[in-house]
Parts: structure tokens; sequence; C-alpha cells
């Protein structure tokens, strides 16, 4: 209950105890709890605690047990009445200087013409982290519920702020804001791998409060989120600018993470040249499945702001990156998503991994620093070493807790192959690199050379 007097700065939110921001379905409630009611109420899910209905709720574990959490929404005042069952489609905001888009039209499976507006919300699938199972099909997995992407003839993407460019050695020194985890909440069999997984989460958040989509049919108290929609045609200039947004927030992850946010300056601007462009790759997958599902010929890939492209046989547009026609410019690069979508992403919708899986593997990537030895100290080294082996005894644990049933050892190996997948094509974009700065084709800086050259 509210407190008479009380101002909107000093809520707190009644189910996780984190900072309110106002009302939320009838309860004093922060932006994530108020997305978890609507998204989960919205979707009729159902969930299931596997710890009799104890769990603790807070602001650092409220993503835990999501049944448990749907209960103390509920208990505090939430009412399941003030959530739009169905919302009404977007519409597109049509921009002026659009010379992108074209016209198209969509039929449902019966034949009808469906709105080719209508999109999936980011948060309507959950991350099957720690109670999840290894098939994907389980109640909790969130992979059989998952709406169909229409298609959209032009963007919605809110337009980025500017991005000042910075060097990467300032880049690397970025944290992020008011991040503090109670360790004794933290599972004590994968802790690391877990405050992985919350760091994770605020890049997630981060493009959910920069991509939402606003419009007039939006409930006031919906927080700020992503929606996926199919487009036609990819800017590559558009995708450039997101990009090195991202290098940004990549690095505010990172400053979430166990050792590396402790390393000096010059250790982390090595690592992190290193690590990012895997983890883009990795991740980008990673979600382009999660939102698509495990539709093995469906090889559409989901980009950071929303936008849903078929990366095979779609259309990009080169306006303002290169004077040369796209047939010549093909031989000489060929987009690391288009591989990824092709080589990658089949593999990982059989595996399905899980949340804790896919964070694994990023934090696997993060500490493989054999390629870059000799640009470190002896002591990163080590570091990097017994990081690895943590995660790797973390991993076991995580199997051995929460996905008892499943085959260990095959899992493993196929994560590994995806993570060596990874590998081939930041090999292949490396060398796509090489190759610009021969021909000079792009007249943008497409690979952030700026950025991670400078240092």
């Amino acid at each position: 209950m509210r407190v008479v007097g009380e101002t909107r700065q000093n809520l707190t939110c009644a189910i996780c105890g984190d900072k309110a921001d106002g009302q939320h379905f009838g309860a004093d409630a922060c932006r994530a709890c108020a997305a978890f009611f609507r998204r989960t109420i919205a979707g009729k899910l159902k969930y299931v605690c596997r710890f009799e209905d104890g769990c603790e709720i807070n602001k650092t574990y409220r993503c835990m047990c999501r049944s448990c959490r749907l209960s103390k929404c509920i208990r505090v005042g939430m009412n399941p009445n003030a959530v739009q069952a169905i919302r009404a489609p977007i519409k597109p905001y049509i921009r002026r200087d659009d010379h992108r888009a074209s016209t198209s039209s969509n039929r449902s499976s019966d034949g009808e013409l469906t709105d080719p507006a209508t999109p999936i919300d980011v948060t309507t699938y959950q991350g099957n982290d720690v109670s999840s199972s290894c098939s994907g099909n389980s109640p909790d997995s969130g992979f059989g519920s998952l709406p169909k992407i229409e298609s959209l003839s032009m963007s919605l993407c809110s337009p980025l702020p500017p991005v000042q460019k910075k060097p990467l050695h300032e880049i690397v020194e970025a944290s992020a804001p008011e991040y503090i985890v109670d360790s004794s909440s933290l599972p004590p069999s994968h802790p690391i791998l877990t405050q992985m997984l919350f760091g994770y989460q605020r890049l997630l958040d981060r493009r959910d409060e920069c991509f939402s989509r606003p419009g007039p049919e939006w409930a006031e108290n919906d927080a700020p989120r992503r929606t996926f929609l199919q487009q036609n045609v990819l800017c590559v200039t558009d995708y450039v600018h997101m990009l090195r947004t991202e290098v940004e927030w990549i690095s505010e992850m990172l400053s979430t993470f166990n050792g590396y946010r402790d390393l000096p300056t010059n250790e982390k601007v090595t690592i992190f040249k290193h690590f990012w462009m895997h983890f883009v790759i990795f991740e980008r997958t990673f979600e382009s499945f999660r939102v698509m599902g495990g539709e093995q010929d469906d090889h559409r890939m989901a980009m950071p702001n929303g936008d849903v492209y078929d990366v095979i046989s779609g259309s990009y547009d080169l306006t303002g990156v290169t004077d040369l026609p796209i047939e010549q410019v093909r031989p000489i690069c060929q987009p690391w998503y288009k591989i990824a979508a092709l080589n990658m992403l089949p593999p990982m919708k059989v595996l399905q991994p899980t949340d804790m899986e896919m964070i694994f593997a990023i934090g696997y990537m993060l500490w493989s620093v054999k390629e870059i030895e000799s640009k470190l100290q002896p002591e990163t080294i080590t570091f990097a070493e017994n990081m690895r082996d943590i995660l790797y005894d973390e991993i076991f644990a995580y199997y051995h807790t929460e996905l008892q049933q499943c085959n260990y050892v095959k899992r493993m190996g196929d994560l590994v192959r995806l993570i060596g997948q990874t590998e081939k094509i930041v090999a292949h974009r490396n060398e796509d690199v090489m190759l610009n700065k021969i021909f000079n084709w792009a007249k943008v800086d497409v690979f952030l050379t700026d950025v991670f050259e400078s240092d």
C-alpha cells in the first residue's frame, strides 16, 4: 500500500523491492515486474514452481522463479483484468524520406488478409533459465507459444540518438549504473553464471528502452519494450549505427562480469577487441532462434532493434555506403549474419540452448584468450584460465541441479560446436575487413575500424 505523501522517487516495488516508477495494474511496481505481469496475463502463460512455491522474490533474484513471482504480483494487488488481453496492431510510422519502403500483403493460414504491422512483443518469450528443461517443449520454456511474425514493408524502429564517437579505452571503462547484486541471493551451484545472466538482462533492458515502438493503442502502464517486426530491406547504414551503439552496451554488460571489471584498462581493451564480435554473432543467432522458434527452414535473423530480415534472399540498401553496384560488392563481402543464418542458426535450433547455456558460451569466449596471449600480462592469462575452469564447473553444476534428465555430454559437445562455428564466422569477417582495406569499397566505416584500430 502506498503511504500518503510518499513521492514517486521513494516508491518501492511491492514485488521485488526494487525502485518503483509508479502504479502498474493496481500495485506499486518497477517496470520489469510490470512487464512480467502484463506479458504473463496477456499471453495466458502458466508456470510451475520446482521448490514448493516458496521461492524468495527480490530485485536480484526476481527472474529465477516465474511461478512465485506471479503469485506475489497477485498477492500484492495486481489486477489481471487491468491487462489488455489483445493489443491492436501498431500502425507504421511512415518516414517521409523512406525511399526503401515497398508494399506487400500478407495472408494468414486460412487465406484471410492480416495486418502487415502485427508486432511480436519481445517479452512474449520467456528466458528458460534455471527453471527450464532441456527439451525446449516444457510449459516453462516459452518456445511453443511464440506468435507469428508478420511482415512490414517499412521501418518502425525508433531513431537512435546520435552516438558520440569515443576511443575504445573510454568505452571499456563504462559501467552499468546502479548495478548491485546481493551475493547471498545467488544460487550456490552457479553464482557467477547467474550474475552474468543479470548483466545480460540489463543489456536487453537497454534495447527495450531504446528500441520500444510506442503507439496510441498502448496502455499507460506498459514498460518500454521491443517488438519484432518483419522488414523487407536491410539498410546497412542504419545497421552500422545500431552496432556502434551496441558496442557501448556490450561494454556496460561486461562491467558486471566477475573479474573483467577489475582488469587494467589496457587489458580490457585487448580482450574486448577480441571478444565483441564473438558476442554479437552468438547472441544475435541465439535471440533469432528464441524469437522465431525452431523451424529449420526459417533463416530469418532478428536485429537488436527488433527488425527481422530474411538475410538469405532479402534486399540490402547500400545507399551512402558504396558507389559500386551490389553485384561487385558480393564477391568481396559476405555479411556475417547471412553465414550465421545458414551455418549456425539450424544447429542452434536443434540444441535449443537455455539462457544459462548461452551465457556460459559468452563467458567461455570472453576468457578464451589464446589468440591474444602475446598482448596480455601473464597474470591476466592465468586469471582467464581460472575463469574458464570456474565456468565449466558451474555449467556442469547447473546441468546436475536443473537439467537432471539431459545428456550433459552431448549438450556440451553441441554447445562447443556452436562456439567453434562462431569463431569461424569471426575469422570470415576479419577477412572482409582486410579486403575492404585492399579494395576500399566502403565509403563509410561499416566495420567500426575507427573504434577498434585507434587504441
